[in-house]
């Protein structure tokens, strides 16, 4: 229990004369906090942004008190473990508390994180390192200096916020070049489709890989059939020692010595066996798969929420990509393409009496 007043969002509803009772949400401060939360934990905003934001919303409480919001009370409050239900004692220990909590431990630590970055001066501001606002930033790199790109949003004149993409290298003449964000990503899956391998590619690959397997196949199978014997051999050899032993062949020691080595040998022979492949794989399926993910990649990313689009993003460019503008139009280019990108090029241009189409060769800045 939480015997002094409550904090912003909580209102005690004992009488004078009752003993302690547990604090409730106020229903006219609950949302809100959740709400600033919420906006904090985005990276994009300031506390002192949300300070102005809410004190011009002029929230009443549960005393019907209008609450000012100042920077150090949504200091104070995006501080309080007290929101997730926990009490901190005066000697630093965390306890549960019997009030219900107004956010979860997820929100909670997600704002102390953002916190402790500006506190050591590693915020940089508005930008997030991982902010799902900005998918591309892990990615894109300046054409001119190689830097990554950073992102943020930036306020117009009209108080919108503008999200957009930047180089944040000060010795580079593109320095704070911007790259709108919804033109930035379209541009972006219209590249991913540029760069993916050609149906002709795909299925040459396709064909020379099921040829391979099939020869590796044959090659695993004859090599599990032998582990398999060995195994069969070793269980006999097994059987056979216990054998001994219950005829009073092999006694004491001696008994236990040949079962051991027996024993061991077996358990190698299992290991051995186990990490050789022995069931059926429907590579064809696998292949219809990839075929399929290859062929609409755009659109996977496109639809794909936040850490799906990163993968796909380290998977097609592992070196990230370069960007850069002339006149309004973007362009790419990449200083390589993800391995079974690669590979399905290579395997297609292999024997090919076709030259590489020029969609696919990757332009070098500089």
């Amino acid at each position: 229990m939480w015997p002094w007043h409550p904090p912003l969002g909580y209102m005690s509803i004992r009488q004078k004369d009752e003993k302690v009772k547990a604090h409730v949400p106020d229903p006219g401060l609950e949302q809100a906090i959740v709400d600033l939360f919420t906006s904090f934990s985005t990276g994009t905003v300031s506390q002192f942004d949300l300070s102005k934001e809410y004190a011009k919303k002029k929230l009443k409480n549960y005393k019907d008190r209008t609450i000012k919001f100042s920077p150090q009370s949504v200091n104070n409050i995006l501080n309080n473990r007290y929101y997730m239900g926990i009490l901190v004692h005066e000697d630093g220990r965390h306890i549960q508390g019997k009030h219900k909590a107004i956010i979860k431990p997820s929100l909670f630590e997600k704002c102390q994180y953002i916190l402790h970055k500006k506190s050591n001066g590693t915020g940089g501001g508005q930008r997030l390192h991982d902010n799902p606002e900005f998918p591309l930033k892990p990615t894109l790199r300046c054409a001119v200096c190689k830097e990554p790109l950073t992102a943020q949003f930036s306020n117009s004149a009209r108080g919108k916020k503008n999200p957009h993409y930047f180089c944040k290298n000060n010795k580079c003449k593109l320095f704070r070049k911007t790259y709108r964000r919804s033109k930035l990503e379209n541009e972006f899956g219209i590249y991913l489709r540029q760069i993916k391998p050609t149906q002709e590619f795909v299925k040459r690959f396709q064909e020379r890989f099921l040829d391979r397997y099939q020869a590796r196949e044959r090659d695993l199978k004859g090599e599990y059939l032998r582990k398999l014997g060995d195994v069969q051999k070793l269980e006999k050899e097994l059987k056979f020692v216990v054998d001994q032993g219950k005829q009073g062949v092999l006694k004491g020691d001696t008994f236990k010595s040949a079962i051991e080595e027996a024993e061991s040998k077996l358990s190698l022979a299992k290991l051995s066996l186990r990490e050789t492949h022995g069931e059926e794989i429907d590579v064809q399926l696998l292949l219809a798969y990839a075929e399929s993910f290859i062929q609409t990649i755009e659109k996977v990313w496109y639809d794909a929420p936040f850490e799906i689009k990163k993968k796909i993003q380290n998977f097609v460019l592992p070196g990230g990509v370069y960007i850069t503008k002339t006149r309004g139009e973007y362009f790419f280019s990449n200083p390589q393409l993800g391995g079974l990108f690669q590979l399905i090029n290579d395997f297609g241009a292999d024997d090919s009496t076709v030259v590489t189409p020029q969609r696919i060769e990757l332009w070098l800045p500089g």
